[in-house]
């Protein structure tokens, strides 16, 4: 047997404990060994009420890492996949969006050119609308 040493238990609905600027969240009935969080925020918990001091056992000492280099480079690997995908999905993603901006801005063309032959179309008419007219008030002098 390891032995005991100092720990807490959550007795409130949840604790943060904070050790070297890592944040982990214990919930109500977790336990943990005094050297999981640093001395000013075990005091802080204490004082609101959120952990209490127990004894627990000591964890057993390991031989020292299980983690090896061809650990490590699967990891790298997998996490190199991960982000080729994503920037695959994201690169598709942007070609879709510019296809779409191209049939958009292809649409606006066409209006655009529609509008410009309306328009003659609605000038020539109302030149030819107004030319009677214009004979009609020389015929009246």
């Amino acid at each position: 047997m390891a032995g005991t040493v100092k720990g807490y238990r959550v007795i409130g609905a949840a604790a943060v404990i904070r050790k070297n600027g890592h944040e982990r969240y214990v919930a109500h009935d977790g336990v943990f060994t005094a050297d999981q969080l640093d001395d000013d925020n075990a005091k802080h918990l204490l004082s609101v009420g959120l952990i209490e001091v127990i004894k627990v056992e000591a964890p057993a000492k390991t031989g020292g890492s299980t983690i090896t280099e061809a650990d490590v480079a699967a990891a790298v690997k997998a996490a190199e996949a991960a982000k080729d995908a994503e920037l695959a999905d994201g690169r598709k993603a942007v070609e879709e969006e510019a296809q779409e901006v191209a049939a958009a801005k292809a649409e606006l063309e066409q209006a655009q050119q529609q509008l410009e032959a309306d328009r003659a179309e609605l000038a020539t008419a109302l030149a030819d609308a107004t030319k009677p007219t214009a004979a009609k008030a020389a015929a009246a002098k």
